[in-house]
């Protein structure tokens, strides 16, 4: 992308060039030149926006942020669904490909050799102590301490929430809608959800399915449900992926419990996998989760039980 921009003569001037500096100031000049024929003021309309018929049609000088943040999907499904269309404009494509020239006039043996050099040069303290000298002045600590204030003042004064507002207090409906969002984004990556110990994927030979579970103790129960349901004492289980069932435990909390069987007689039943001792200390309101799960299944004809330890690695 980058050297398609640049004449034959440009490209060889450039390879000839010694100096980081000197290459600054020649690609710098080249994109000056690249950018007097086009036009600067272009946008783009976002094709999914228009299809979906937004009130308010945005323009971008790129489109990869957009779709991929508000329309999650990638630079090529969005192609695919519309064949043509453009990510980006004339002028950011020349800054973008103008950016990366640099880089590309090295050679992989001189990046090897870059890179062998700063991390040897790194792992000395003195050169380490002379990069971070200039960040760890009183200046520069004062300068990023008055930015930080800054910022925290106008958040205030605009009233926008970025998490470091003080004083805000999100409104009970607020809160009831982004603790049921992000138990739907739990849902759908688990994995990113923070476990406290042994976590990973386990392939499900009956169900012939891969399952992530965030504990030992999980993935235990995962193992006794496999052999349940080849047995026929079951007919289905399914981990929070494919149940998808959110129980609220205050107005403004919610929470999706580990599993869902589906026994002989089609009766359901709720699982909840937890140790003995986050009971007992009531971490992480378990108590009130596990309460708030029995009043749920109650009200939904189902059924609800606590897989500890004793289950687990005792009589079931």
């Amino acid at each position: 992308m980058a050297f398609d921009k640049f004449t034959a003569q440009e490209i060889e001037h450039l390879k000839s060039l010694a100096g980081k500096e000197e290459k600054k100031s020649f690609i710098k000049m080249v994109k000056e030149r690249l950018l007097k024929d086009v036009d600067l003021t272009e946008r783009i309309s976002c094709c999914l926006c228009t299809k979906i018929n937004e009130i308010e049609e945005k323009k971008f000088k790129s489109l990869a942020f957009h779709i991929s943040r508000y329309h999650k999907i990638s630079t090529a499904e969005y192609k695919k669904e519309f064949p043509g269309s453009k990510i980006l404009t004339e002028a950011t494509k020349i800054r973008l490909a103008t950016f990366s020239t640099l880089d590309k006039t090295y050679t992989k043996e001189e990046r090897k050799l870059i890179s062998e050099n700063t991390t040897k040069a790194m792992a000395r303290p003195e050169v380490r102590d002379k990069m971070m000298k200039g960040l760890n002045t009183p200046e520069v600590k004062a300068k990023l301490s008055a930015n930080i204030k800054a910022v925290r003042k106008r958040t205030i004064d605009s009233g926008k929430i970025w998490g470091i507002k003080k004083g805000y207090v999100h409104s009970e409906e607020a809160k009831r809608k982004m603790s049921i969002s992000q138990c739907e984004r739990n849902i759908k990556n688990p994995q990113k959800v923070y476990s406290y110990g042994k976590s990973g994927h386990y392939y499900c030979g009956i169900k012939n399915e891969v399952i992530y579970y965030r504990s030992s103790m999980e993935l235990d129960a995962i193992k006794i449900l496999s052999e349940m349901m080849f047995d026929g004492k079951i007919i289905d289980f399914k981990q929070e992926r494919k149940h998808k069932i959110i129980i609220p435990i205050t107005h403004t909390k919610h929470y999706v419990p580990d599993f869902l069987i589906i026994h002989l007689d089609n009766s359901k039943e709720v699982i909840e996998v937890k140790p003995k001792w986050k009971i007992k200390y009531d971490l992480d309101n378990t108590v009130l989760k596990i309460e708030k799960a029995e009043e749920f299944c109650k009200l939904n004809n189902m059924k609800f039980s606590v897989w500890d330890q004793d289950i687990l690695y005792g009589e079931k």
